[in-house]
């Protein structure tokens, strides 16, 4: 499987990627990378390991302070136009991960690798560690302004990625409104919810905010906007929650014998929220794979984005979704 690493994006590049990356292909020698950076910093990275990798030049660094679409034109060198189009026009390039701008990758991936037909947005989706199991959040951030035929559409992008990839036939879907009610929330939501009552998907209603984590939907769908609010608060929620927890059991003796079983809990807690199982989203609706990775992440974080990548590709969901 051939992979494409951006390793310019994001707070920790290019480090945090190259070391994700020597870790995976160590683990993994059927994985092969090409990494897209300035070559000099990589090479001195990677040490002698770099005749291991092939290496794209760039030239252009896109930033979060850069308008994404205008960007993707202007900065025609920079690591997420190269690596959009090697994705094209390479048949063996099975995908890119990047932890840079969200805007610029979703403009590449709309712009260059193009939308699948059928479907006139893409979405990020977010799995969240709900109470009954896994429930997919989109959109997460992709499209902060929207129509209600947009959320019909990440409804629709949604639920074939959750029929293929966890099993699930006709998922529940639900949309985020401020009441129960088909008749709460603004224009957008009255109106969307609308076209999802009349729709061919299994649509179950409105839901509150306070019900995203307990609710019995495998799908939550809503506007970007209010959906990078809700994943935003809830990972702040979860750094406050593991960090209390925490707290607690470090000054108190009376749970725990020892700091191995204190250190074992903290890792199973945060297993349980979520925090270290994901590393990075797919775009969903367009032609080949590309993964979103956090702005933050680290080591680590990246690691898990390029394992995330490789059960995402090997699952087959974007043959899928051309196929329905």
């Amino acid at each position: 499987m051939k992979l494409l690493i951006d390793t310019q994006g994001g707070d920790n590049a290019p480090k945090a990627m190259l070391m994700a990356v020597q870790k995976a292909k160590a683990e993994d020698s059927s994985l092969d990378f090409v990494l897209f950076g300035d070559r000099k910093e990589i090479e001195e990275h990677l040490g002698a390991d770099a005749v291991n990798y092939e290496i794209v030049q760039t030239e252009d660094v896109i930033t979060n302070e850069d308008e994404a679409a205008l960007s993707i034109r202007k900065k025609n060198k920079a690591s997420i136009v190269l690596a959009s189009k090697y994705l094209v026009e390479n048949d063996d390039a099975d995908a890119f991960i990047s932890s840079g701008s969200t805007g610029a990758l979703l403009a590449a991936a709309m712009l260059i690798v193009k939308r699948i037909d059928g479907f006139k947005r893409a979405s990020i989706p977010t799995f969240l560690p709900g109470i009954k199991g896994p429930t997919l959040l989109l959109d997460s951030g992709a499209n902060v302004d929207c129509e209600p035929e947009f959320i019909y559409e990440f409804a629709k992008l949604g639920s074939k990625y959750v029929e293929k990839l966890l099993g699930i036939e006709r998922p529940k879907i639900a949309l985020v409104s401020n009441g129960a009610e088909a008749k709460k929330g603004n224009e957008l939501t009255k109106k969307a919810h609308e076209i999802l009552k009349n729709s061919e998907l299994n649509f179950i209603g409105n839901i509150e905010a306070n019900e995203v984590l307990t609710t019995d939907a495998d799908i939550i769908v809503q506007d970007g906007f209010v959906g990078n609010v809700i994943l935003k608060e809830l990972e702040g929620a979860s750094k406050v929650f593991v960090g209390s927890i925490k707290n607690f059991i470090m000054k108190d003796e009376k749970y725990f014998s020892s700091d191995e079983m204190k250190m074992s809990f903290l890792k199973d807690v945060m297993s349980l929220m979520g925090l270290t199982k994901y590393g990075g989203s797919p775009v969903l609706g367009v032609n080949k794979a590309i993964i979103k990775a956090h702005g933050n992440s680290d080591e680590k974080a990246f690691y898990l984005a390029i394992r995330n990548t490789v059960d995402f590709v090997d699952s087959g969901v974007i043959e899928y979704l051309k196929e329905n």
